[in-house]
């Protein structure tokens, strides 16, 4: 049964979800994965429960990426429900991350519009460490990412 330091009850289908995650994701290849449901089935909560399973029974070392498309503010909803659900859980935002870096145990909410537009100042060189910097750094700490 899923557990831990998460703040809601999963129903059956998201209890399975979070399991096959974290089987895909513990098989020592690199996946693309694809979580698809319908609109106010649990994504979120699912995806939330796993990245707390994940590190509390496979890895530690690890610091999740979680991308939000879109030029809305997903992902500090998604940020905002992790910081509800699972308060005991390190979840940042990209400026965070640019600002401190990447550390175990940490999720960071990014949209993806500000990782991948021309010119901008979360990829860009300049005098402060932008995200590839970070990332970097991170590896050399021997940090995964997920």
């Amino acid at each position: 049964m899923v557990g831990g330091n998460v703040n809601i009850q999963l129903f059956d289908f998201q209890e399975r979800a979070v399991m096959d995650l974290i089987d895909l994701t513990n098989a020592g290849k690199k996946h693309t994965i694809t979580v698809k449901s319908p609109t106010g089935s649990g994504k979120t909560i699912i995806l939330i429960n796993y990245i707390d399973e994940y590190l509390s029974k496979v890895d530690s070392n690890v610091a999740f990426i979680w991308l939000c498309p879109g030029k809305g503010d997903l992902e500090e909803q998604s940020r905002q429900k992790m910081v509800k659900f699972a308060p005991t859980r390190n979840a940042q935002t990209l400026f965070d991350a640019l600002a401190g870096g990447f550390a175990p145990e940490s999720t960071t909410f990014i949209n993806w519009e500000m990782v991948t537009k021309t010119g901008n100042r979360a990829i860009t060189e300049g005098e402060t460490k932008n995200l590839f910097d970070q990332i970097a750094a991170a590896h050399r700490r021997g940090l995964q990412f997920i």
